[in-house]
């Protein structure tokens, strides 16, 4: 007598989104994304991330190890063909951005989800979201020169006053 039967494997994938530190803005930000396989089956790829980007960030560039990134309008995605194996976790991806100049002070909030092709039994923790805190930091020099020779006191002087903004932020109500 035999009997068949089909395997059905569950492979419970997680992502996690970070970063270090606040951003400034008109500088570059990377954000670290992290790919588990929780179990209890391996997960065979292709395994997909993707990652919209929010308004005030632009894309520079994302990479990892057995990664393979492209990048489209602002939408960002990451293929592992690879399996993962149970209980590990896939080689972080480096998702690089350039922060508006403008963009601050404000809070950049920005989220990534993973899929793969094996039945996730926890489906809540395939999306990670990530906060930002982008901060303001520009450096004005102001610069007089005198347009008119001064020659003798009590005479009229004209000066031209110019400030210019090194960045590498947008430098807002400057007075």
């Amino acid at each position: 007598d035999t009997e068949s039967t089909d395997f059905v494997g569950e492979a419970d994938l997680e992502i996690v989104k970070s970063h270090s530190g606040d951003a400034t803005a008109g500088e570059q930000l990377v954000w670290t994304l992290q790919v588990t396989n929780n179990g209890p089956s391996d997960s065979s790829g292709p395994i997909v991330v993707t990652d919209s980007l929010p308004a005030g960030v632009s894309y520079v560039s994302a990479s990892g190890a057995d990664w393979s990134c492209t990048e489209n309008g602002g939408d960002v995605e990451c293929t592992r063909t690879a399996t993962l194996v149970a209980g590990d976790d896939a080689p972080p991806i480096s998702l690089t951005v350039l922060v508006d100049p403008s963009a601050g002070p404000a809070t950049i909030r920005n989220a990534a989800s993973v899929d793969g092709p094996v039945t996730d039994p926890v489906p809540g923790n395939n999306t990670d979201t990530d906060d930002v805190t982008v901060l303001d930091e520009a450096e004005l020099v102001l610069t007089k020169d005198a347009t008119t020779p001064v020659v003798l006191a009590g005479t009229t002087a004209e000066f031209t006053v110019e400030v210019t903004n090194l960045g590498p932020s947008a430098a807002d109500s400057v007075t």
